[in-house]
């Protein structure tokens, strides 16, 4: 699945109506987080969900990973989530573990071969994509978020230059790609717009790739492989002249 499509679509397969309680304008971290998993879960694995008509995992299959994406996704951004919620921070907290959990999801069924491959998911996946659900922005700290878990996933791909170019396995590749998105998300945040017209994130997923991609050479450039080394070159040597064009403009 293609970055655009996941990060469309987890926007949308959680239907939520308020991320806040709706008795209080405050709430404990703690509180907060126990209310909001029966919320995030509530209606994720129904026969009629993405989850349940475009991979081909059971209820029990579906309820479980959903409970351990939950677990992940808050242990995540647990110790960033403030002690005391406003309701600013209801929704901007909900909104990333929403995210997060689509994802995580999203990534685990389709390493598990378990991704039904029809017209109608196709369709649904790009219909998402476009409009993104009911989101058409998002914040750019949620947008590299997402980024950090998609794109080392969908870079490290067979067929893909970080794979072909390099002789390093699919997990040693992930956390390659991983590493270097943590390491440029402070430049990011300085370089980005703060709010992320989804529209617009190819041209932005391309700046992250531009940044990422010296990073992980320099983990791993003894690992460069031989075979296609001019293409393997090119490519890289392509990504620098578009982001110094780029920043010339």
């Amino acid at each position: 699945m293609r970055l655009l499509q996941i990060f469309g679509l987890v926007l949308s397969l959680v239907s939520i109506p308020s991320f806040a309680a709706p008795a209080s304008e405050s709430a404990s971290r703690d509180k907060w987080l126990k209310d909001l998993g029966p919320q995030m879960k509530s209606g994720i694995c129904q026969a009629s969900s993405h989850f349940r008509k475009c991979f081909t995992a059971t209820a029990e299959e579906c309820t479980s990973l959903s409970d351990k994406s939950f677990a992940y996704c808050t242990a995540r951004y647990r110790k960033d989530i403030p002690a005391k919620l406003s309701e600013a921070d209801f929704n901007m907290w909900g909104l990333k573990i929403k995210a997060c959990m689509g994802a995580s999801m999203s990534i685990a069924l389709e390493d598990a071969k378990k991704a039904v491959q029809s017209d109608a998911c196709s369709a649904e996946s790009s219909a998402e994509s476009e409009g993104a659900g009911s989101a058409t922005s998002v914040p750019v700290d949620v947008y590299l978020d997402q980024l950090s878990l998609t794109m080392p996933q969908d870079l490290c791909l067979d067929a893909m230059p970080h794979r072909t170019c390099y002789t390093v396995e699919q997990t040693e590749c992930r956390k390659g790609i991983a590493k270097a998105i943590q390491e440029c998300i402070p430049e990011l945040k300085e370089t980005l717009p703060a709010i992320i017209k989804l529209v617009d994130n190819k041209e932005y997923d391309m700046d992250v790739v531009q940044c990422l991609s010296p990073r992980f050479d320099k983990v791993f450039n003894a690992k460069r492989a031989k075979k296609g080394a001019d293409y393997c070159s090119a490519t890289f040597a392509a990504l620098k002249t578009q982001k110094k064009a780029k920043g010339t403009k």
